[in-house]
């Protein structure tokens, strides 16, 4: 089995601009592609956040990388469920924090940890 990755925004601008870590990881993540011990996904939502930087060509990285595969457009139903645990989760462990109605135009979308910030507001 194959294991497919999202790769965020922030993995394809640090390989585009060429920042240090990401130098180093692109070479090592186009092999893993090409012998198929990985896979890598399109989203709508990349095509959203590359819209303000075309001169990085990020979709062009991100699709030499994926070979067009692309993320279903709407949620399947393990997805749902996930969405549906998590918000009984923050529900749960979070009781301060208001629900908020559902905006229909805006998607969640998940985002790296900012696990220094989660440190400094447990402590």
């Amino acid at each position: 089995m194959t294991t497919l990755l999202y790769l965020d925004q922030n993995s394809l601008s640090g390989m585009a601009k060429r920042k240090p870590a990401f130098r180093e990881l692109e070479p090592v993540l186009r092999e893993a592609v090409a012998c198929r011990a990985v896979a890598v996904a399109e989203s709508a939502v990349h095509e959203r956040e590359s819209r303000p930087r075309p001169d990085l060509r990020l979709l062009q990285l991100l699709r030499e990388l994926s070979g067009g595969r692309r993320l279903p457009a709407a949620p399947g139903s393990a997805a749902q469920e996930a969405r549906r645990r998590m918000a009984l989760t923050v529900e749960h462990e979070h009781p301060a924090r208001r629900a908020r109605p559902r905006n229909p135009n805006c998607r969640w979308v998940p985002r790296p940890l900012n696990v220094k910030g989660l440190a400094s507001r447990t402590t």
